[in-house]
């Protein structure tokens, strides 16, 4: 019985060995057919049950906000999907929205009156900071994009604006230009503008404008190569400008030098519109010799600067023998006295008058109210009606009046007068 007993206690052991590995393989099959199946059932799920993962961004909204004084002093409802953002008329707002990639409808609402509003549209592809200007009118909403900075890679040869164009204006250009270099750009030129006059109150090298690659509306989130062309505007004086020039004579230091000399020189100097009229002289001496130089219709003045076509006047001394003096009479003749002294005297009062009007002056000669009167010692007194024309077009009348004095070729104390 013990060896029987031995036997089978034995088998009964083995028995249970088995029917421990017998259970771990089939559970371990189980396992194997269950993800078997699993995967088989992917193939059959219906795709428009699949809800794909929705992207969202992060978009920063900065809204400037003016605000009326005394109409359309609404408040302002910023609607997008389920959100209502309510904006304080005048105040400025920032807003911080979560919005999901595509378009993105914004819809700007008068509080007040829902008929009233605005819609525009936002593409969303990255975290976004934006700008708008947003004004209240009676029957609308206007918006303005102040800027467009999206959250997006660019290239090493490009440069995002960080910037807005007011940091460069009414700046000195050293320091934009240094700006320009620190923000990488590297093909800046300079163009300065020649405009500085008594009318216009502006410092040497202050910016004007500066332009990227033609473009003078930049503005932050903007993006450009880094040798995009920069234009940097800005201004100096007039009489700096190269293509400017200058007079070589004024009126003084031209009067004991030959007419042709002067003209000459002028030429030289680079005027191109040179002309040239006589007066006469008794004065041997003073023959073919300057009188007086007019550039653009005012004295030559050689601390200026002209364009190189602005009319150059040149008034030169032709020698007249006098009358020779007769004693039938125990009274000296009076040489200027004569009728064509007169014409004369006319002439230089004719000649005045176009320079203090270089628009237009009409004279009327024949009017029965002028005065044509000899004074004596070489002076003619005028009053003649005279019809003026402004730079405008505009016209007045008028009477001219002044003393020629031929003995000094000098016109003095023109004026007008009503009557």
């Amino acid at each position: 019985m013990d060896n029987k007993d031995n036997i089978l206690n034995k088998i009964i052991k083995d028995s249970k060995t088995w029917i421990l590995l017998v259970t771990i393989i089939v559970f371990i099959i189980g396992i194997i057919i269950v993800n078997k199946n699993n995967n088989e059932t992917k193939y059959f799920v219906n795709e428009n049950d699949v809800k794909e993962e929705i992207k969202k961004y992060l978009v920063k909204i900065h809204i400037d906000f003016p605000g009326n004084l005394i109409f359309s002093t609404y408040d302002v409802m910023l609607k997008n999907d389920n959100q209502d953002i309510l904006i304080n008329h005048g105040k400025n707002k920032d807003i911080e929205l979560s919005l999901k990639e595509g378009n993105n409808k914004l819809i700007f609402v008068n509080n007040e009156d829902s008929n009233i509003k605005n819609e525009i549209t936002l593409e969303v592809h990255s975290n976004i900071e934006i700008g708008y200007r947003i004004s209240c009118h009676y029957n609308r909403i206007d918006i303005e994009e102040l800027y467009l900075d999206r959250d997006e890679k660019i290239s090493e040869d490009e440069i995002k604006i960080t910037f807005s164009k007011s940091e460069f204006t009414i700046k000195d250009k050293d320091i934009v230009i240094n700006k320009l270099k620190e923000y990488g750009f590297t093909n800046i030129k300079e163009n300065p503008v020649y405009d500085i006059t008594l009318g216009l109150f502006a410092s040497e090298k202050q910016t004007s404008s500066v332009t990227i690659d033609g473009k003078e509306d930049y503005k932050r989130g903007d993006v450009f190569k880094k040798d995009a062309e920069i234009i940097v505007s800005y201004h100096m004086k007039q009489d700096d400008d190269p293509e400017r020039v200058k007079a070589p004579y004024d009126s003084n230091t031209a009067q004991n030098v030959d007419y042709q000399t002067v003209i000459d020189d002028f030429k030289k100097a680079g005027f191109t519109n040179i002309t040239s009229k006589t007066t006469t002289t008794t004065d041997q001496d003073k023959n073919n010799k300057v009188k007086e130089i007019y550039i653009d219709f005012f004295k030559a003045d050689m601390q200026k600067s002209y364009e190189k076509d602005d009319k150059v006047e040149i008034t030169y001394y032709v020698y007249t023998k006098p009358e020779e003096k007769t004693y039938q009479n125990t009274k000296p003749k009076d040489e200027y006295a004569s009728g064509k002294s007169n014409m004369w005297a006319q002439k230089e009062f004719k000649d005045v008058a176009k320079r203090l009007y270089p628009y237009g002056v009409d004279l009327d000669w024949f009017n029965t109210l002028n005065i044509n009167e000899y004074k004596g010692n070489g002076i003619w007194y005028f009053k003649v009606k005279a019809t003026i024309t402004n730079k405008y077009g505009a016209k007045r009348n008028c009477y001219l009046s002044a003393n020629v004095d031929l003995k000094t070729d000098m016109v003095k104390n023109m004026k007008e007068l009503k009557k």
